[in-house]
């Protein structure tokens, strides 16, 4: 069962991954669904402030439970299936009883958003996670405030108790999962490894292993007595899938080895393939894995020497250029358009290889970084991705602002999901293994009215500008303006910045600090010292736009 921002949740089998039924109702986003213990109904909530009782079987819906002031964003059966809770946006949760969709208490005690709730085994205490960063324990017969665990130092945004109930797992934007002492609210262990934040948490039946899934695109598997992670699994957008374990075995979909590489000496890549004897455990990766064995305590003595590929191909320069002017519902901006096509007819004069977008709403800009980390993949090089458009910072991230966005903002923390994160962009780049990472960020403008907007009632935008990207390596990042600085548009076809930068990368046997700082200062003698361009770099060494030797 899924939920999603089209209003609907669908029901699928999984065996096929065949549609079975569209459930309609709700009239705004579904953010999240649960089936009953038995199977036979399901529930979900929305950001049209319900939640909805739906029949699996036929897809009718059976009732509307109304009672929140604000988006719904978690439901949950109890074990017997005869009450739901719920939590809201209004920083509560309430109580519900399923057969009459009657509310039978609230629990108040969060000093924000409640993002996650859960059941106990025994259905007597419930579990919430909020965007205050804790966690509270409550007697479900009272409604009262049992303990509150504290440790995360962002949203908590998913929670499960173990099958026994005595511990219980989180998950949090601070990019870690916790395990805890429910009897005491003591935190036990944190799980790190994750690079983004971790959505979703589960334990397995046993409650010897713990699963989350992450806004970085994997799935991991860790043991719950160690806090060790013993596998990562990603699902690609083309249907592929692959797992690799910390002991060094892999599984994979048919074609999905080609995500895979194994670096040698010499820092060097090389293609799974060669390697599959040892690496590829189709039937029991995972369990080898859970055991402790390793590739090597399988080879056999007598394994023949492994084939060597041939040398990689030349290095290779591509970019990916996106321009965003056209906000719908706001006023266009100047210069976007004109700096990313004028940029990108230098760049090709540079050899190389230039994916040109202008105009992207989301959903475009996805498909367009997708598309640009396929090709960077194949002959991983010089990548560079330059982005001229609306920015804002929130959290310490830097988001970049799609076209559509004022459609999809609906409050400011959907900045996460409906925007891009500069962040994610570069990490992207950087698992092609690429060795030169350029980003350069011409969106150090004032946020639009449609974001402040949203900031001004429900959370606080972080200063002007960008932030600046943490975790460099082989990377450099520059920005339009210094941190928290504006950039401007200037009077003529181009922005100060780009007019600079499209001047100094020609210049030959330039290394890119060299120009960086040449467009430093001539933007700053252009905008009357009002606009000082920055830059980090963490590349080990010199890169050079047009090298003449």
């Amino acid at each position: 069962m899924s939920g999603s921002v089209d209003n609907t949740l669908k029901l699928w089998q999984v065996a096929t991954g065949r549609e079975l039924r569209t459930f309609q109702g709700h009239s705004d986003y579904v953010n999240a669904v649960a089936f009953s213990p038995d199977g036979q109904l399901a529930l979900s909530g929305s950001d049209d402030y319900t939640l909805k009782l739906w029949q699996v079987a036929t897809g009718r819906e059976l009732r509307t439970f109304q009672g929140h002031s604000y988006d719904v964003t978690a439901v949950a059966f109890s074990p017997d299936g005869q009450l739901a809770l719920s939590g809201s946006l209004d920083n509560t949760l309430k109580l519900w009883q399923v057969a009459t969709g009657r509310e039978l208490r609230t629990f108040q005690g969060h000093s924000s958003y409640v993002t996650a709730v859960a059941f106990s085994p025994n259905g007597q205490l419930a579990l919430s996670g909020s965007l205050d960063n804790t966690l509270k324990l409550w007697q479900v017969s009272t409604g009262r405030e049992l303990r509150t665990f504290r440790g995360h130092s962002k949203s908590v945004e998913a929670v499960a108790f173990s099958p026994d109930g005595q511990l219980a797992l989180s998950g949090s934007d601070d990019n870690t999962l916790k395990l805890w002492q429910v009897a005491t609210g003591r935190e036990l262990r944190t799980f790190q490894g994750h690079s983004d934040e971790v959505e979703a948490v589960a334990f397995s039946p046993d409650g010897q292993l713990a699963l989350s899934g992450s806004g970085d695109s994997t799935t991991r598997l860790w043991q719950v007595d160690t806090g060790k992670e013993l596998a990562k699994m990603v699902a690609f957008k083309d249907g592929e899938w692959a797992t690799t374990t910390a002991t060094g075995f892999y599984n994979a979909s048919a074609n999905g080895e080609k995500y895979i590489n194994v670096r040698v000496k010499g820092n060097q890549l090389r293609d799974i393939k060669d390697y599959r004897t040892l690496y590829y455990r189709p039937n029991d990766a995972i369990q080898l894995a859970i055991q402790g064995v390793t590739p090597q305590t399988l080879a056999q003595a007598t394994q023949k020497p492994k084939k060597i590929p041939p040398p990689l191909p030349p290095q290779k320069r591509l970019a990916l250029i996106i321009g965003n002017a056209e906000y719908q519902g706001y006023q266009p901006l100047k210069n976007p358009v004109n700096d990313a096509t004028d940029l990108a007819n230098v760049l090709k004069q540079l050899h190389f290889e230039v994916m040109l977008e202008t105009n992207l709403n989301y959903a475009q800009m996805e498909e367009a970084i997708f598309a640009f980390y396929d090709k960077l993949l194949e002959n991983p090089g010089v990548g560079l991705f330059y982005f001229a458009g609306h920015g804002v910072q929130y959290e310490g991230e830097s988001y970049l602002i799609p076209v559509d966005a004022k459609r999809l903002l609906k409050n400011i923390r959907h900045l996460r999901s409906k925007a891009v994160a500069a962040s994610y962009v570069l990490d992207t780049m950087k698992a092609t293994s690429s060795e030169v990472n350029l980003l350069i960020l011409d969106a150090c403008r004032n946020a639009p009215s449609f974001v402040r907007s949203l900031a001004t009632t429900r959370g606080e935008l972080d200063m002007p500008g960008l932030a600046p990207l943490k975790e460099l390596s082989n990377s450099l990042v520059a920005y339009a303006a210094s941190p928290g600085g504006l950039s401007k548009d200037g009077d003529g076809r181009n922005s100060p910045y780009v007019t600079q930068l499209k001047k100094w990368i020609a210049v030959p046997d330039l290394t890119i600090n060299q120009v960086l700082k040449r467009v430093r200062k001539g933007v700053l003698k252009e905008t009357d010292g009002e606009q000082s361009p920055g830059y980090y770099d963490e590349l080990t060494e010199d890169f050079y736009f047009n090298k003449t030797d």
